[in-house]
């Protein structure tokens, strides 16, 4: 499964005006919206001329404080201010006349936040998640545009299917790591590897069984070099755990299984992605024979999922993916964020940070909550395929 960055920007875009547009909420970002929507308007100067004194641009950092009420002041002259609006205007202009300001800066504040840049692969072995990831977005944007100004566009970049390409085009991540899992009865033993992303998962998996009162067992760490792990395996079987958690890549995942024949036969098994049967061999798919496990997907269920999914299969011929539903899923937090008054991607960036979940790791997990019912897509090995074990059946 591919992990997919999404890089948010200002870029240039205008807004085409539309039949009953509604904006923002907040007074701030509702003239902002209206300049962008109707920069013509005879009531555009005025809008120009409360806009420039709005206590929200106060809160801007310096340069783009200065960039919006610049662009304020041309935008409400261009649009024919006359007597104390047009001398306030230009006030604002005279002010400024000697700063030396970022010129992209001016640029980008000159249309507000009006495109949404992601990184996502086009090309390359993940191309096809990253297809049906955007068109998820897509919908999310459009159900925007039929209803708010200004419009929002889509600026799509190939990170070619490397993490790396991916890092260095994206200004601002966002990661959701889906660490919501099956918790089994009695004890459970954790098994990890020494990579970083296992062993955040590992202090995830410790905080659910806490708090669900859950006992564990005891946890095993292995190099993710390794190639016997029969000596952790037997040592948490030792400590009499019931279910064994395999937080491991999937190399591991797939030589702990086949040991597992020989050491714990009966252990129940419960992971993330690393337990995809498809990625393993047909010993290990044997061993993995009724194992659970939850993939950093959402699927969304009851009415919105229905409508969702239907209007999914309208406008492309064919059924959403669990990719499609993250992308319509991201695609809801940003413009939420956008129709409740952030201005410019700063703001929508501390509006995005509101809609993560909290944990002790101070949100270090960077993980959005859905805003629409939705659960992590819970899967169980039968017969070596992945078989789903919710009501959820978006097919991978």
């Amino acid at each position: 499964m591919t992990r997919v960055s999404l890089a948010v920007v200002a870029l240039l875009a205008l807004a085409a005006p539309g039949f009953a547009q509604q904006y923002p909420p907040t007074r701030a970002a509702e003239l902002k919206a209206r300049l962008l929507d109707r920069p013509s308007a005879p009531e555009a100067a005025s809008w120009a001329s409360l806009y420039a004194i709005q206590p929200e641009l106060d809160r801007l950092e310096p340069m783009a404080r200065a960039a919006e009420r610049i662009w304020a002041a041309r935008t409400g002259l261009a649009a024919g201010a006359k007597g104390d609006e047009k001398k306030r205007l230009q006030q604002i202009l005279a002010s400024y006349e000697s700063c030396p300001i970022d010129s992209i800066a001016l640029r980008r504040a000159s249309t507000g936040l009006a495109r949404i840049g992601v990184v996502i692969p086009l090309t390359g072995r993940f191309d096809r998640y990253g297809k049906t990831f955007s068109q998820g977005l897509r919908l999310a944007i459009e159900d925007h545009n039929k209803v708010y100004a200004p419009n929002l566009a889509l600026s799509l970049y190939d990170s070619e299917g490397d993490p790396l390409v991916g890092a260095r085009k994206a200004r601002w991540l966002l990661r959701d790591h889906g660490v919501s899992i099956l918790i089994p009865k009695g004890s459970a033993g954790i098994l990890v590897s020494t990579s970083p992303e296992d062993s955040a998962r590992a202090e995830a998996v410790l905080a659910a069984c806490k708090s669900a009162g859950i006992d564990v067992a005891g946890k095993e760490t292995v190099e993710e070099s390794a190639v016997d792990l029969t000596h952790a395996l037997g040592a948490l079987k030792e400590k009499k755990a019931s279910g064994l958690f395999l937080l491991t890549p999937p190399r591991l995942a797939g030589i702990a299984a086949a040991q597992l024949s020989g050491t714990w036969p009966k252990a129940r098994i419960y992971g993330f992605d690393a337990l995809d049967p498809s990625g393993q061999n047909a010993e290990a798919r044997g061993a993995l024979e009724g194992a659970t496990y939850v993939v950093a997907d959402y699927a969304m269920n009851g009415a919105a999922r229905d409508s969702f999914e239907t209007r999914y299969q309208k406008a492309y011929g064919e059924a959403p993916t669990r990719m499609s539903v993250r992308g319509y899923l991201v695609g809801l937090s940003v413009t939420r964020g956008i129709e409740r008054g952030s201005l410019n991607a700063s703001m929508l960036r501390e509006a995005l940070r509101t809609q993560l979940y909290d944990s002790d790791e101070g949100r270090a997990l960077r993980a959005l909550k859905p805003l629409v019912p939705a659960e992590p897509e819970r899967y169980v090995v039968r017969s070596g395929k992945a078989v789903a074990a919710a009501p959820f059946p978006l097919s991978p």
